[in-house]
């Protein structure tokens, strides 16, 4: 009987060990899922709500550490001096805000009562210290992290070890890279150069052939000029031989060559002495030359606007020379015959509206 009370005495704190173990894991905060607590807390929403209507939306740190809010300015105010007084700024502290971190904060004063209502100025308050307390526990639970992970020397030194390797390695790396990328560069900027002379003298050699055809157009153009030039003469004298052999005689006697040399230097060569003497009484203004003067000066007469021939009294060789000139000055020129003066100022006049014109 007493074996049998002492194995019931035994299960009993058995089963009281089990007991406060299980409200150790279930009940104790160290132990909960705080992630499964967020989810199933209903009362999390309310304080939500409170904290959004009081504060607005919380987008960065300063809204909770600068805000107007008269429950929270002073008692926040509060703990920055107190920090500060220690050297510590939570400017530098606070993070940008994580909504999992302000969640916490309302969860903690959630814990802190069973009611189902909840006054405001204990909720602004009590988060805004939350708040503050949770960044400095981030910051303390960093610092921890990091003590456990490099408080071990060895650790430590094998680490810096590895690292030093591959910095070694990374090194050597980069300087084989840099010795290739400075051969690369060597042979880019050789190619580049070869290629660059060879575009050059390429370049010289078409430049040379275009210059080549260039003066060679000039030469045909030059050439297709003076041949135009001599058409145009030879087609004059054509009209002029042909109007001799029909006995030419002007057309319109309406034209007035007052009009047309009143703006205009006209120069005539050849004709009788005694005829070039006549036309110049009459029209003064009008230049004569010796048709037979072989060491004519055409430049002495100055800038001429038309020259006629009076082909009928004048040599070969003054005509020649005359030729050269009006083609050099590209001056317009026509041809003459007739010696009756009324008939010649008839000529003259329709020879230069004709010329004139077609200039």
């Amino acid at each position: 009987m007493k074996q049998l009370n002492e194995n019931i005495i035994n299960l009993q704190v058995v089963e009281n060990a089990f007991n406060a173990a299980s409200l150790f894991i279930n009940i104790n905060p160290i132990n909960t899922d705080i992630q499964n607590e967020l989810k199933r807390e209903t009362r999390l929403a309310q304080v939500k709500q409170i904290v959004k209507d009081e504060l607005g939306t919380i987008k960065n740190s300063s809204d909770i550490l600068y805000s107007n809010h008269k429950d929270l300015k002073t008692m926040v105010s509060c703990l920055r001096n107190l920090l500060i007084i220690d050297k510590l700024d939570l400017d530098f502290i606070a993070p940008k805000v994580n909504q999992d971190d302000l969640d916490k904060v309302m969860l903690a004063f959630i814990k802190t009562t069973g009611k189902a209502e909840f006054d405001e100025t204990q909720v602004v308050q009590s988060f805004g210290a939350g708040y503050i307390m949770k960044m400095l526990l981030n910051e303390y639970l960093r610092a921890r992290e990091l003590y456990l992970t490099y408080s071990d020397e060895d650790a430590l030194y094998s680490e810096l070890k590895a690292l030093k390797e591959k910095l070694d390695t990374a090194s050597l790396a980069k300087d084989t890279v840099e010795i290739q990328a400075h051969k690369l560069k060597s042979e880019i900027e050789t190619h580049e150069l070869k290629l660059k002379n060879a575009l050059s003298e390429q370049s010289r050699f078409y430049e040379a052939q275009i210059n080549e055809l260039n003066k060679e157009i000039d030469r045909l153009k030059i050439n297709l000029d003076a041949e135009m030039k001599n058409r145009e003469e030879l087609f004059q004298l054509r009209e002029f031989f042909i109007d001799l052999k029909n006995d030419y005689s002007p057309t319109d006697t309406s034209l007035d060559l007052s009009r047309f040399i009143a703006n205009k230097k006209l120069l005539i060569i050849g004709g009788t002495p005694s005829w070039r003497k006549r036309l110049e009484a009459k029209f003064p203004t009008i230049l004569t030359a010796d048709g037979f003067n072989d060491k004519i000066e055409l430049r002495s007469y100055g800038e001429v606007d038309f020259v006629l021939f009076y082909s009928s009294y004048m040599s070969h060789k003054t005509y020649y020379k005359t030729v050269d000139f009006i083609r050099a000055n590209d001056i317009p020129a026509g041809y003459i015959g007739r010696t009756n003066m009324d008939l010649v100022e008839f000529e003259i006049a329709e020879e230069l509206n004709k010329r004139l014109a077609a200039h």
